[in-house]
């Protein structure tokens, strides 16, 4: 959807300082963690190569000497990656998850995106989608596939329109430009007849919102 509507372009990009007593993750024990994963991997490898590692029965002496040679290198290998990882759990179990940002090393500090201008293209963002798939499963009444109903909706949000407010008659008129065929004009026709129909006052007027396109304001004698 944002890129449909350019709505990223009304993120605030601005940042802001964290406050010192917000919980943020202890890098720490985020380090802890993940140096327990990457010894486990090497671990359960480890106790893979372990168990493949066969005699044949009628093996000669060096072979049995290269087994036996190569059995001892891993399992200590496999003894030494059980201790460190017991160790890493350990000392991770004594370390909190979570700090207060005034704990965390200077290095590790960071400021946060201001969290007004996500919120607000959040909003923008639910508002279109409602708005969009409305218009769309109206449309489908007109036009079978959901896809090119879509399509046809997000063509009109970014079709230019002229606003003229006519308060003598008690009317907010929005007629939208032309579409690319014909085709699509007679869809987005039988869509602003709908929303007309259902007399819509616009927001804090008395207003009643009325569509229509630029086509059917041409008289027939000025069309070209």
């Amino acid at each position: 959807m944002m890129e449909h509507y350019g709505i990223d372009r009304l993120i605030e990009y601005e940042q802001e300082a964290i406050s010192e007593t917000t919980k943020v993750v202890n890098p720490r024990y985020r380090e802890l963690e993940s140096q327990i994963k990457t010894k486990s991997t090497l671990l359960n490898r480890q106790r893979v190569k372990y168990g493949a590692l066969v005699l044949k029965a009628e093996g000669e002496e060096p072979d049995i000497r290269k087994y036996v040679q190569e059995k001892a290198t891993i399992r200590e290998s496999i003894d030494t990656l059980e201790k460190e990882i017991e160790q890493l759990k350990a000392t991770k179990k004594n370390t909190e998850k979570h700090i207060e940002f005034s704990k965390l090393p200077e290095d590790k500090k960071f400021q946060d995106l201001k969290k007004s201008g996500k919120q607000f293209v959040d909003t923008i963002k639910m508002i279109a989608y409602r708005a969009e798939t409305a218009m769309a499963n109206t449309l489908q009444e007109y036009i079978s596939k959901k896809d090119e109903a879509r399509s046809l909706v997000r063509q009109i949000f970014m079709t230019d329109a002229d606003i003229m407010p006519d308060e003598k008659n008690g009317v907010l008129r929005i007629t939208i430009h032309n579409m690319t065929n014909p085709r699509n004009n007679r869809y987005v026709q039988q869509l602003c007849d709908v929303l007309n129909s259902s007399e819509t006052l616009f927001p804090g007027t008395n207003l009643r919102l009325v569509y229509n396109l630029v086509s059917n304001q041409i008289p027939p004698d000025q069309e070209f």
